[in-house]
């Protein structure tokens, strides 16, 4: 899980550095692809780990494997940001306001995992605590809705 919330910190990291960049006015073209797809593979490398921690037939596995598929949507959440940053720098992207359904996504797919993960604990006691990270993964990804929608509606002047 280690993993994870270093998968996560280097993603916040790639939304700062996106921000300080375009602040200094320097990002460029090379910082439009390499900032998201950073992202894009630790959330996929996150979300691969945790299927792969699932798949071992291990109960005590049940919690860290869900869990990194929760930290792997945190990041495609992340995403959404540094998406949107990269794509309308200095430039007009008439699709702007859909990036804002990707955290909406992850966060819905947080809430409905953690619902199966609740039923799952009723069997399966060690599913518990899994499902109550996915349920504070899913509010992380509503923040960054709320986070998104803000800077969306602030007035400029």
């Amino acid at each position: 899980m280690t993993a994870g919330l270093a998968a996560i910190c280097t993603s916040l990291i790639a939304l700062v550095l996106t921000i300080l960049r375009q602040v200094q006015n320097t990002y460029g073209q090379r910082d439009r692809i390499i900032w998201p797809w950073l992202v894009i593979a630790m959330g996929s490398l996150s979300m691969i780990w945790g299927i792969v921690v699932l798949a071992v037939d291990n109960e005590s596995y049940l919690t860290p494997g869900f869990v990194m598929i929760g930290l792997g949507l945190v990041c495609f959440s992340i995403l959404s940001k540094v998406g949107l940053l990269a794509l309308v720098w200095r430039r007009t992207f008439s699709l702007a306001n859909r990036v804002p359904l990707l955290p909406v996504l992850t966060a819905l797919a947080c809430l409905f995992l953690a619902a199966f993960v609740f039923q799952a604990a009723v069997v399966d006691r060690n599913a518990f605590i899994a499902a109550r990270v996915l349920v504070g993964l899913a509010c992380f990804s509503l923040y960054s809705i709320v986070s998104i929608l803000e800077s969306g509606t602030s007035s400029s002047g």
